[in-house]
């Protein structure tokens, strides 16, 4: 059986033990990947070190990085420069929630990552409507409660072997979409574009009947063609099985696993008794003081290779 979302390890390792209930063992990380070199982390490790007006991570953050960009060092480089310079240049999509926020929020969606993976080993990151009152709908707090829900879960279980995103648009309406702020969407996708450290293999839109054209062209003109082309819309659960099997979904899609208000109740409490790690997680930022050589755009210079899609 899969463990449950809220599964941690008891033994945390040294180099998080002062910052809150974050992941598992460094060597077995190494141990189910032998693409992941420990030589290859020291390298980046020591260039992190150099970079002072970078984060300094976590040697699983590091990995994180390494895998999610085929272990190129030079592409983990140029996508950790760019994924926490855009997240401290665009704070306020990411900022983590304050507990009663979060509270709050949580009784609007349900966003979470499933307990059991599809067969191929991707892990399901499902959001869906639980109040469907659109003035309920805070588009920029739901933003930055699926990026709490990410960071966490990254750095408990280390890299992913995939990524399955899952949109149920049942209860959207046309004005959810009013509430939406484009600024967030914006700047949200530009970091998966570029930089975000996991692979995304599937997206998948269910339930979205009528505002099928609405939704898509609202996402079309902040996604590349890479990202666009992963979108599967289905107008029926009868062709999202096939990508997604029931024995990994909930049990109001006539999956195997507990109902997503259950899960959500799981998720909630894992996430306000993990404030300690989000309070360490928000100060990684940028420091541009420190940057040796200035940019003309968004304090990197250059331009960075996207991040490969498969």
């Amino acid at each position: 059986m899969e463990p449950s979302f809220h599964s941690v390890p008891t033994t945390l390792p040294l180099e998080v033990a002062a910052m809150g209930p974050i992941i598992r063992d460094i060597d077995e990380i190494y141990a189910k990947d032998k693409r992941i070199k420990r030589e290859d982390v020291r390298i980046l490790k020591e260039w992190l070190q150099k970079q002072e007006h970078l984060p300094q991570m976590t040697e699983t953050q590091i990995i994180i990085f390494l895998h999610t960009c085929f272990y190129s060092i030079e592409q983990a480089k140029a996508n950790i420069e760019s994924f926490w310079t855009k997240r401290t240049l665009y704070y306020y999509c990411f900022k983590p929630l304050d507990k009663e926020e979060l509270r709050t929020n949580s009784s609007v969606a349900f966003i979470g990552v499933l307990p059991k993976p599809t067969p191929q080993g991707y892990n399901i990151l499902l959001s869906k409507l639980i109040d469907v009152t659109p003035e309920k709908f805070d588009f920029t707090k739901l933003t930055r409660m699926v990026d709490m829900v990410a960071a966490l879960y990254l750095n408990e279980r280390g890299p992913l072997d995939g990524v399955v995103i899952v949109y149920d648009a049942k209860g959207c309406t046309f004005g959810h979409l009013t509430r939406i702020n484009l600024d967030v969407m914006k700047h949200s996708t530009e970091i998966i574009r570029e930089s975000i450290p996991v692979r995304i293999k599937q997206i998948h839109l269910i339930n979205a009947f009528s505002l099928v054209d609405k939704l898509m062209g609202l996402l079309k003109p902040f996604l590349t063609n890479e990202l666009y082309s992963l979108i599967n819309v289905h107008s029926s659960l009868s062709t999202f099985y096939k990508y997604v099997p029931q024995e990994c979904l909930p049990e109001e899609y006539g999956g195997d696993l507990p109902s997503c208000q259950i899960l959500q109740k799981d998720n909630l409490n894992h996430m306000l008794s993990s404030y300690p790690f989000y309070e360490w997680h928000d100060s990684l930022l940028v420091d541009e003081s420190k940057r040796l050589e200035k940019s003309t755009s968004f304090g990197i210079d250059g331009t960075f290779k996207t991040l490969e899609i498969d």
